[in-house]
């Protein structure tokens, strides 16, 4: 715990492919969104987050990735919008995604594959 005594709902993430692709990564994030929306229970945050609205998710490349992730292979329902960017496919979803999703991704990108955005872009409904 800080010195100040406050807890901080995020962990630091490395840049670990592995983790990203077998998910651990975007469990995580639906961690931190729990650790984030209890914080409106208690202390200087107590009543002040609007948890009923449900929460956004964004990232680029390997973060596009996990977002991607929770939006399909490890899904987190409190997610209503999403920006995945620069990502590559990290699977179909396993039922209907109601999050408003914005794909960005460069089709000069030589880091990731665009026809995987494509991809992953395609399967979302």
């Amino acid at each position: 715990m800080p010195a100040s005594g406050l807890r901080r709902p995020a962990p630091h993430f490395n840049h670990n492919f592995g983790d990203v692709n077998n998910g651990n990564t975007s469990k995580d994030v639906s961690q931190i969104l729990t650790n984030t929306l209890a914080l409106n229970t208690s202390g200087p945050l107590a009543g002040r987050v609007n948890t009923g609205i449900g929460v956004g998710v964004s990232g680029h490349s390997l973060g596009g990735m996990v977002t991607h992730g929770l939006l399909t292979s490890w899904p987190d329902q409190r997610i209503v919008s999403a920006n995945p960017q620069s990502c590559v496919d990290m699977g179909n979803p396993s039922s209907s995604v109601t999050a408003e999703v914005l794909f960005v991704h460069g089709d000069r990108d030589s880091t990731t594959s665009y026809s995987s955005a494509r991809q992953a872009y395609s399967e979302i409904r």
